[in-house]
């Protein structure tokens, strides 16, 4: 069932903000535009941003787990498409700096391909 219960999400909703509160707001950078099979995306670089995903995968589940670890790209996505993407991208050209302040947990429904649904949204500091 990929539909999460409402104790699962309060226990992810603590777990989360027992990371969080302790980060404040951070600057990340986009650099370069590269491409998974059905996204255009912009690879997200930031160390704190990685330390905040390893603190939360290990208390939080994965969807996917194939893609934790050493296979982890933070990234924002740009382009999502229902084909395969034909031209494959790959520049690592700095494209501008953002102030995350805010993180929020999505659950997908990854067997209906819906829309994300935030199920809660942590202001950092």
């Amino acid at each position: 069932n990929s539909k999460p219960s409402k104790n699962e999400i309060l226990i992810w909703v603590k777990s989360t903000n027992d990371v969080l509160s302790k980060n404040e707001s951070f600057i990340a950078s986009l650099n370069g535009v590269h491409n998974f099979p059905k996204v255009v995306f912009a690879t997200v670089k930031s160390k704190i941003l990685i330390e905040i995903h390893n603190n939360l995968q290990r208390d939080l589940p994965s969807s996917q787990p194939q893609f934790e670890g050493k296979n982890y790209i933070p990234h924002a996505s740009l382009i999502e498409t229902v084909s395969e993407v034909k031209k494959k991208y790959n520049s690592d050209k700095k494209i501008g700096d953002f102030l995350v302040k805010e993180i929020q947990l999505i659950s997908w429904d990854l067997e209906n391909n819906n829309e994300p649904k935030i199920l809660h949204r942590f202001r950092l500091k």
